[in-house]
């Protein structure tokens, strides 16, 4: 009963967590171009995280108008002087904002800044804040050009500066092994879809009903080969997605990964597959794949500068999920033989679930 109730607590932790009701995770995408001690910048960033940092809509009528963002470009510079430092040695170098504009990327719409600032001598070092205190899911993808040399990293609340010189390629390829383990982690339209993969993994259906897995070591055989089905899935299309071999518009991969955590969800209610559950995991896992290529799509990542960030990325996915499947396993093997398991716990979470990806749903059209 004890670990009835831990697996029902952290169920409702988990689906109730207030970030688990926005719609896609907060990101930025910057490029510094370094030419000596001139910088030039170019800054996209989520016009709806501008507004909520800044306070734009200066009329109130929640309606944020272009002459409202032109009247606040002073309150903008300052704003990014502040959390965007840009260090050469201990002097600081103050960003001149030249340019404005607001236009559409992956289906929402993002302000887009160029930026441009002067040292005393070469830069050495960025110190990026933007949005972490009010955010700390939010990330910053960052490229730095300086002559032939291009270096790549993800910034967040526990990284968020980067060192302006050579010398830095692991900790760049880490930080996109350290994003995708964070995707997965609060990516929670494909937790929860994992979570519905997960919840009858330790059944078998027999005789209209389920029942527990006769043996443990039966069991997490079953759940391996479905969470190995899922990944193979969501691997091929990152990478076919990212490489731009195959793509799909954002905002409809989007809504078919809501309506696959309903399917999937429903399954564990009234199961149409009972044994094919890797089948359904591979068939499902093909649309999540378009949904992690859209992180990597805002690094403005191509060629063979994209293969070590997607190899990274990839492998952080793949040990988060790992992680959560190590945390969920030995609850349900040791709940699978219980009558309540089968018969409240699994379909009640699962009618959760579904409940939840069916908002989820809705509110992408």
């Amino acid at each position: 009963m004890k670990q009835l109730m831990r697996l029902a607590l952290t169920m409702c932790v988990v689906l109730m967590h207030p970030q688990l009701w926005a719609h896609r995770l907060s990101d930025a995408d910057l490029q510094l171009k370094i030419e000596q001690a001139s910088v030039a910048a170019q800054l996209q960033l989520r016009l709806i995280d501008v507004q909520r940092e800044l306070n734009l809509d200066a009329d109130g009528d929640q309606q944020l108008r272009w002459g409202e963002v032109l009247a606040a470009r002073d309150h903008i510079t300052s704003w990014l002087n502040a959390q965007l430092r840009l260090q050469a040695g201990d002097t600081p170098c103050s960003w001149q904002l030249q340019r404005m504009q607001v236009s559409d990327r992956l289906g929402e719409p993002h302000l887009w800044l160029a930026l441009a600032a002067q040292c005393p001598s070469a830069p050495e070092r960025l110190e990026y804040a933007l949005f972490f205190e009010r955010d700390d899911s939010h990330r910053g993808i960052v490229t730095v050009i300086d002559g032939d040399t291009e270096l790549r990293q993800i910034l967040s609340p526990a990284r968020p500066g980067i060192a302006l010189q050579e010398g830095a390629s692991l900790t760049s390829w880490w930080s996109f092994v350290e994003s995708g383990v964070h995707h997965i982690i609060i990516g929670y339209d494909h937790l929860l879809f994992l979570f519905s993969l997960l919840l009858p993994a330790v059944l078998i259906r027999r005789g209209g009903r389920w029942h527990g897995a006769e043996s443990p070591v039966q069991a997490t055989l079953h759940l391996l080969w479905v969470v190995t089905a899922f990944t193979l899935a969501h691997s091929l299309t990152l990478i076919s997605a990212s490489l731009g071999w195959l793509q799909l518009p954002i905002s409809w991969v989007e809504r078919a990964i809501a309506a696959s955590v309903i399917l999937a969800a429903l399954n564990n209610i009234w199961p149409l597959i009972t044994r094919r559950h890797a089948a359904l995991a591979f068939g499902f896992g093909l649309l999540h794949g378009f949904g992690f290529a859209a992180v990597l799509d805002t690094a403005g990542l191509q060629g063979t500068a994209l293969v070590a960030p997607l190899l990274g990325f990839n492998l952080g996915v793949e040990l988060g999920q790992l992680a959560v499947v190590a945390l969920v396993l030995p609850i349900l093997l040791l709940l699978r033989n219980q009558k309540s398991y089968s018969k409240w716990i699994m379909p009640l979470s699962s009618a959760l679930i579904a409940a939840i990806a069916l908002y989820w749903l809705m509110d992408r059209f």
